[in-house]
């Protein structure tokens, strides 16, 4: 999401970045936001996350979303999406719709392996796979924590299953279930 929101707007242009999280109280305050021109700028990134809006979005928001500036950018971040409803089918012809799954555990063990391919290291499927173990299956934090384990073997193209059970940090989620 931070890449995503640095792309759009930049690092420092705050002032067209609008971010709605959980139950949206004013939709028209949305409404006014999509139609605002980004101010210094050149486009102007709302995201809407897990609102109720995507539920139950008025005729009058539907009504916006069909008329965007090409200058705004609206984001919809949700868990649980009705494919049926009418903003749903708005957005995938109006715009692009994405489904961001979590992959599985032999997807995640591919992109590792590409990973440490393109940094000239490796690892045995056993040492991804303690490694998938240890930390989790979010691939924000698989990317770090396999970073930190590419800096701390620069001189060797090997990163041992001892190496991953020194440095890999222990995801929460993993130690309560």
């Amino acid at each position: 999401k931070e890449a995503m929101i640095k792309a759009i707007v930049g690092e420092s242009n705050s002032m067209n970045y609008s971010y709605y999280a959980n139950q949206v109280e004013n939709p028209q305050e949305i409404i006014e936001m999509i139609e605002t021109m980004p101010f210094l700028g050149d486009l102007r990134l709302i995201v809407l996350e897990e609102t109720s809006i995507f539920k139950k979005a008025s005729d009058e928001f539907l009504e916006a979303l069909k008329h965007i500036p090409d200058t705004t950018v609206v984001v919809f971040i949700e868990e649980d999406v009705d494919k049926r409803g009418r903003i749903y089918k708005l957005c995938a012809k109006e715009g692009y719709v994405a489904a961001l799954n979590t992959p599985d555990e032999r997807t995640l063990y591919v992109w590792i392996a590409t990973l440490l391919k393109k940094e000239g290291k490796k690892m045995t499927e056993d040492t991804i796979r303690e490694f998938v173990a240890r930390v989790g299956m979010d691939m924000n934090l698989l990317h770090m924590e396999l970073n930190k384990l590419i800096s701390y073997r620069m001189d060797k193209e090997i990163i041992s299953i001892e190496d991953v059970r020194a440095l890999a940090t222990v995801s929460v989620e993993n130690q309560i279930f």
